[in-house]
């Protein structure tokens, strides 16, 4: 009897873990990508000069997925910040690296 008491306490402790990181790890992607959008928004107010660079950052490394062709070889994902420097703009892919550091994660997340 305490075999299955025990055994429903830890599957109950276990989901409540897994449910409280997913929350976690879910309001800090949020959190990220807010960080970043902000990042990007002071970066063009700051260079106006440059908001043709900001508007093919957004329609190339931040639109929806491409599709490929079936017969190509998948290709490594590339992070926000080297996209932008891909498009020539070492500045705006700075930005964007220290708009994601500057993000920290909840304790238990953070012990992962």
């Amino acid at each position: 009897m305490k075999l299955k008491t025990y055994t429903r306490a830890a599957t109950v402790s276990l989901f409540l873990a897994v449910a409280i990181l997913g929350y976690q790890f879910v309001t800090t992607m949020k959190a990220v990508d807010s960080a970043r959008e902000d990042a990007i928004q002071a970066w063009a107010s700051a260079n106006p000069d440059s908001a043709e660079t900001v508007t093919r950052y957004r329609e190339i490394c931040q639109g929806g997925p491409v599709e490929q062709p079936t017969n190509q070889a998948p290709v490594r994902p590339i992070t926000f910040a080297e996209c932008a420097a891909q498009l020539g703009n070492d500045s705006l892919a700075e930005v964007i690296e220290h708009a994601a550091d500057s993000v920290v994660a909840p304790a238990p997340l953070r012990w992962l």
